[in-house]
């Protein structure tokens, strides 16, 4: 007898190294993006700064709305949003045209297209890749997702998430981090980074970290209390090590660090400037977060969240968002309220045209080394590869690799009957792919000790709540019979679970619940495949 979750079901159907440390990218003309810099109007300029939301699935008030963008205040740059490959390259298409200089085109694409965009693939989230022991499947990773955002018009990847995740109901970063190890975290974030920067150009984010935060930066203000050397020692470890390494644009967090300021880290030259460009040495493009956040907007003006953006050091004013009213008000009030403020101050003399220049000569030379400032991008129609043979098979390696087995390894052995359908062992093993949420479970758990073994597969698990979401009752059934027969957890989400089901002696790390890692975890479970993963959280407590 067997139960699954819907999305569970496919469970029942089975039982060369990149080594380069600088992006291939076209070198700058320094020359070329000088003249074009001369020839610019004030009003152009501070154009170029804004990076806004363009929404391929929107109607035609959303088009003129960026048209107006673009010819009224000559934005230099959008982020794309919800779109389908087709009308993502038709839609970027028409909106270069419209652009004097052509438009700097970024994606969240952290673990590949299907994060934002429909009918492509979403490859395996950090945490995942946090477990996987062989880092030439990184390299192979980073050089496919990269080839990915290309062939689509993208130009710029907000990827990798750099942030050392040490908060286990972090609610913003979690399973986006590679783990709690930051010399891990680096390494493996170096290793997607060189192979994205062979196709484009990559962000590293957030800086100076997010991975010790409770508050979730796009509904309140997180502040960090870690201590000038906890900074050192771990949060600033992988930056430092990818700015070694050639990292082309890295992103700031709406926090506020205390150790180095009182003011969110977005509004401070402390840590943009004096940290971030002196003392670390970083000399790329530096982007904010979305300032449409309400880690900022519920505490200054929106027309003020911009200019102090600028002031304290950053290229590129971020604004995104892909829920239609949010991305109006965002097109129609916040960018052009942001825009003439900091025309007041350039003409004010708040700010220098010295330094002001210096902001926008950094984006003109990043498109530059992207081949798209004197020439109009030219966008591949072929869009037939984006889901290849190959690329899926990659997708399934990784998820296979990652399998972690926790405690002491459990393989079942059946003995005769169909493995396709899980008839295993004459129905003594019982395998429950049903999840510990669902309503009814404690009383089901009660009812199996005649089988030689429990599989039970756990999904749905939300960091924010008590124990994960998992009831006091249900954990004290399934602890029961965990003594009286052997129970395997199969976790289909956060490891970090793994302290409220440690009395269990086999747990196997599945990590997501991709039908990719379905399979892998049932490849394991039957002893096919061993579970190769190494957990990348709870050093000190897992061996």
């Amino acid at each position: 007898m067997i139960h699954f979750k819907k999305n569970l079901s496919l469970l029942l159907n089975f039982i060369g190294m990149v080594t380069l440390s600088a992006p291939l990218l076209l070198l700058a003309s320094t020359q070329d993006v000088q003249r074009i810099l001369s020839s610019m109007t004030v009003e152009e300029k501070i154009g170029q700064l804004f990076m806004v939301p363009a929404c391929p699935m929107r109607g035609e008030d959303h088009q003129k709305d960026l048209e107006r963008l673009i010819h009224d205040f000559h934005v230099g740059g959008v982020i794309v949003k919800q779109a389908t490959p087709d009308k993502q390259v038709a839609f970027l298409d028409m909106l270069q045209t419209m652009s004097k200089v052509s438009l700097l085109v970024g994606i969240d694409a952290e673990w590949g297209l299907g994060m934002r965009m429909k009918e492509t693939i979403s490859f395996p989230k950090n945490m995942t890749l946090g477990a996987i022991k062989d880092e030439k499947d990184l390299f192979s990773l980073g050089q496919e997702i990269g080839r990915e955002c290309r062939l689509i018009g993208a130009h710029i990847n907000f990827a990798p998430v750099v942030d050392v995740n040490v908060q286990p109901k972090n609610p913003i970063i979690g399973m986006r981090s590679f783990g709690e190890d930051p010399n891990v975290v680096a390494r493996k974030a170096s290793c997607l980074m060189k192979c994205l920067q062979t196709h484009m150009l990559a962000i590293v984010k957030l800086f100076p970290g997010l991975g010790d935060v409770i508050v979730d930066s796009h509904e309140d203000l997180p502040v960090v209390q870690h201590s000038l050397e906890e900074f050192w020692s771990i949060d600033l470890i992988s930056f430092q090590e990818l700015i070694k390494h050639n990292v082309s644009c890295i992103m700031s967090s709406h926090l506020v660090a205390v150790a180095f300021d009182k003011v969110p880290c977005t509004f401070s030259r402390v840590l943009i400037q004096n940290i971030l460009r002196e003392k670390m040495g970083f000399s790329g493009l530096i982007i904010t977060d979305a300032l449409n956040m309400k880690a900022l907007r519920n505490y200054f003006p929106i027309e003020e969240i911009g200019w102090r953006a600028l002031q304290s050091g950053h290229d590129i004013l971020l604004y995104g968002d892909h829920i239609a009213p949010n991305v109006d008000e965002i097109l129609r009030e916040e960018v052009p309220r942001a825009y003439q403020r900091i025309y007041q101050g350039v003409i004010h003399h708040e700010i220098s045209m010295k330094e002001l220049d210096s902001h926008v000569f950094r984006i003109l030379e990043a498109k530059d080394r992207l081949g798209i400032l004197q020439r109009k991008p030219l966008i591949k129609k072929d869009l037939s590869s984006l889901q290849s043979i190959e690329a899926m098979q990659l997708k399934e390696k990784l998820y296979s690799r990652a399998m972690t087995w926790v405690g002491n390894p459990y393989i079942l052995q059946p003995k005769e009957g169909k493995i396709g359908d899980l008839e295993i062992g004459h129905s003594k093993n019982r395998v429950v792919f049903e999840g510990l949420q669902k309503q009814g479970f404690v009383s089901e758990l009660s009812s199996l000790e005649k089988y030689t073994c429990v599989v039970v597969a756990i999904y749905s698990l939300d960091p924010r709540q008590e124990n994960f979401g998992m009831s006091s009752a249900t954990l004290e059934s399934l602890q029961k019979l965990s003594s009286q027969i052997p129970v395997i957890a199969v976790v289909f989400g956060t490891p970090y679970v793994y302290p409220v089901l440690s009395f269990l002696p086999s747990i196997l790390m599945a990590y997501e619940e991709e039908k990719e890692a379905q399979l892998a975890s049932l490849e394991v479970l039957l002893g096919r495949r061993q579970g190769e993963g190494v957990l990348p959280i709870y050093k000190k407590i897992v061996k």
